[in-house]
């Protein structure tokens, strides 16, 4: 089944070059395109058609050609790499080259196909290279807009996160952050989420951090910084729960110190004042 998507906008636009050529207007080449992602979930063999809408925003007629890539991360932020090649065996784009005319709107369908042999998570993304359809209108640059597409082909389909970091420094003078790193150790995407539990040296409850972590692709790792707010004193423990796919939980924890110099401050000088106050008092007693 396709997840039921938002209709979020993704306004990208690309600036052209404006070559200096007396009486060329400035022009901007200006796509939206929805939804940004596409959740297909296929048996093997099968296959499933799916939609995307892309408008042009611009004041020109624009060339638009769509191609199919793979992608894949390639690091802890997600930063994502396009790979090239021949992908019709899984995403079948009907549309070759065609035009849209300012402020026209295309929907695009396409269908995806999962191999009868083949299980777990498949990663595509449909790109659009977009130019004028005039070359003397001004914009002369060439760029593409593209929506992901996350296939899982069902099967023998693994969901399974591991926690490989949970680390905040062990004493703090404002505010802890913590370091949170997931792996994803199944074959398919997941997005898992949880919260960071802060209890005082009683148990006590104290602070609740919501976790949201983004898709993270089969054998790939994701990492963020979750941040407590102050009022925090004194010694603390920091529980992590997690959730994967299969509602399999997952926890680590760590423990610190909170030290605002601010109370340190004070303390120290409610020490001082008393051992003062104590100094004199004995000073009065033998005299």
């Amino acid at each position: 089944m396709i997840s039921q998507f938002k209709k979020l906008f993704f306004l990208l636009i690309i600036i052209s070059f404006i070559f200096p050529l007396a009486g060329q207007a400035q022009n901007q080449i200006a796509l939206e395109i929805y939804p940004l992602k596409t959740f297909v979930s296929i048996e093997p063999g099968q296959s499933q058609q799916s939609e995307l809408f892309i408008k042009n925003l611009s004041t020109i007629t624009l060339k638009i050609k769509p191609r199919v890539v793979e992608f894949t991360t390639i690091d802890d932020q997600g930063t994502l790499q396009i790979n090239e090649g021949d992908f019709s065996e899984y995403i079948n784009l009907p549309v070759s080259v065609f035009e849209l005319k300012p402020g026209q709107k295309r929907q695009i369908n396409f269908d995806a196909f999962a191999p009868a042999a083949e299980s777990g998570g498949k990663y595509f993304a449909i790109l659009f290279a977009t130019e004028p359809l005039a070359k003397d209108e001004g914009a002369q640059f060439s760029g593409e807009v593209g929506s992901l597409v996350f296939m899982e082909i069902l099967g023998e389909i693994k969901h399974e996160i591991k926690i490989k970091e949970f680390n905040t420094e062990k004493v703090h003078w404002s505010s802890p952050e913590f370091d949170v790193t997931v792996a994803n150790t199944g074959n398919t995407h997941s997005a898992p989420f949880g919260e960071i539990k802060i209890l005082n040296w009683r148990g006590k409850e104290k602070e609740i951090i919501p976790i949201f972590f983004p898709q993270i692709l089969p054998d790939k790792e994701r990492s963020q910084q979750f941040f407590s707010a102050s009022g925090l004193f004194g010694k603390y423990t920091a529980n992590l729960n997690l959730v994967d796919g299969d509602w399999n939980y997952i926890s680590e924890e760590v423990s610190f110190w909170v030290l605002p110099p601010i109370i340190i401050f004070l303390i120290v000088i409610f020490l001082a004042i008393v051992g003062f106050i104590i100094f004199l008092l004995k000073r009065k007693k033998h005299v």
